[in-house]
């Protein structure tokens, strides 16, 4: 049986939060050993620390590509020192 086909944002924006939270996050905060972000490595951390695990490689790229980040170019990312910035990101994406 072939599966159907799902659009873009098949991914609730929960989830679409996750990924630029770890994007944005050093790769030393999820005790990843890279000083930089891979696609590999992000999935593999979304996969253990925010349950996405239904996302693909693919899946992943295009979210990351659509906020126009770049964590492989960057050592630090958008990293944001805020307190709750995870908890604001989230509120303002669900709006």
């Amino acid at each position: 049986m072939r599966r159907g086909q799902v659009g873009r944002g098949a991914f609730p924006p929960s989830e679409q939060v996750d990924v630029l939270s770890v994007a944005t996050a050093h790769p030393a905060d999820y005790h990843c050993r890279a000083t930089r972000w891979s696609l590999d490595d992000m999935l593999t951390v979304l996969r253990q620390h925010h349950r996405c695990w239904l996302m693909s490689r693919s899946s992943l790229w295009r979210i990351v590509e659509d906020a126009d980040l770049k964590p492989h170019r960057s050592v630090y990312g958008l990293n944001s020192h805020a307190p709750a910035f995870e908890a604001k990101a989230r509120d303002i994406c669900q709006l």
